[in-house]
């Protein structure tokens, strides 16, 4: 694959973690019988804007930082998405995680801060086999098959995940339960992987792992020793040769866990740097975009386009007509019906 195609890819997969994350907040938020719009919206709208203030402090986060397009469309997607039949979680449970997320410190991600893991977690009333968008509408806790993103909305269904000890694919679309993961027999030279798998329990401090038996949370298996250890925090030593040694959105400088560094500061690698900085030179810099009609060959378009068969093309507002196979939309918005719009998650029910 060259490297423009590899480029254009990247950005594809960009959008669809921006639905993605807004399928994680939606999902979380209860039905529109329960809550007014106005409230639904607010819950949003107090979610994308802490997540904003996450990135931008700990200089993480490629999706939600300010500057950045699209906020208004991932709230507006995340108040169409509330209305989805028998989700879980209030917009007040929604207001709860934003405020502990706006403050969390940069050794947490989202899953760390337990009112949005609790929101993420949350349970619904739909039955098994019943159509669904989100895990959260789910009694199972588990909606498979399901996705949002700049083809539309499609429809999955609530499953039960598979329990430890319980036959698993790692290729398979039904996954096993939160606290473990499936682990398949090393497959002889010339066989299928992924078949034979049983759900495994993660792995406690001080376990031997590998790359198929997984560390539990808080803990990563050390490339070294092959063991488990703790997530370093700020500050904590660690060694640079371990790519996952510190927890949440710090990165190992120097020796110690840190906060990916600024703009101008000097760097040894481009891991060093903010997110959305690159290390040139030893100094982390804003890469130039490549600008509308001009070639994404190695590098991302400029913040309203996006690249479509290697050229940089504007992406398209809300209302504007488009050809799904030429054209971009903005931002969390998809090209339906000849224009673009915002997917309306609700229609799986």
């Amino acid at each position: 694959m060259s490297a423009s195609l590899r480029r254009e890819a990247r950005e594809r997969g960009r959008t669809m973690k921006l639905f993605r994350t807004v399928l994680a907040l939606a999902a979380t938020a209860c039905g529109a019988t329960s809550f007014s719009e106005a409230e639904q919206a607010n819950g949003c709208e107090a979610y994308v804007s802490a997540q904003i203030a996450h990135g931008d402090r700990c200089r993480d986060a490629l999706q939600a930082r300010s500057g950045l397009p699209g906020k208004a469309n991932l709230v507006a997607l995340c108040s169409k998405s509330v209305a989805a039949a028998d989700n879980a979680v209030t917009p007040n449970i929604m207001n709860a995680c934003a405020a502990a997320l706006k403050d969390a410190t940069c050794d947490k991600n989202e899953a760390d801060v337990e009112p949005c893991r609790n929101m993420h977690q949350a349970t619904g009333g739909v039955e098994i086999g019943v159509l669904c968008t989100f895990s959260t509408q789910c009694k199972s806790g588990l909606c498979v098959g399901s996705s949002v993103d700049d083809k539309g909305v499609r429809c999955g269904n609530c499953t039960e995940p598979i329990p430890i000890g319980g036959a698993c694919n790692i290729k398979g679309l039904v996954p096993c339960v939160r606290e473990a993961n499936c682990v398949a027999p090393q497959a002889p030279p010339g066989t299928p992987p992924g078949t034979g798998g049983v759900c495994t329990g993660f792995l406690g401090e001080g376990n031997a792992c590998d790359g198929r038996h997984l560390c539990g949370s808080g803990l990563y298996c050390a490339a070294m020793e092959k063991t488990c250890k703790k997530l370093g925090t700020l500050a904590a030593p660690c060694d640079p040769r371990e790519t996952q040694a510190c927890a949440g959105a710090l990165v190992c400088f120097e020796g110690k866990c840190a906060v990916r560094l600024p703009e101008g500061a000097a760097c040894k690698r481009e891991g060093d740097c903010d997110v959305l900085l690159r290390c040139a030179n030893g100094v982390c810099a804003a890469p130039a975009p490549a600008k509308i009609g001009e070639l994404c060959e190695g590098r991302s378009c400029a913040a309203d386009a996006a690249c479509r068969n290697q050229i940089c093309v504007a992406r398209k507002a809300l209302g504007a007509t488009c050809d799904p196979n030429t054209d971009v939309c903005g931002v969390s918005a998809a090209c339906l019906q000849g224009t673009c719009q915002i997917p309306d998650p609700g229609i799986c029910k």
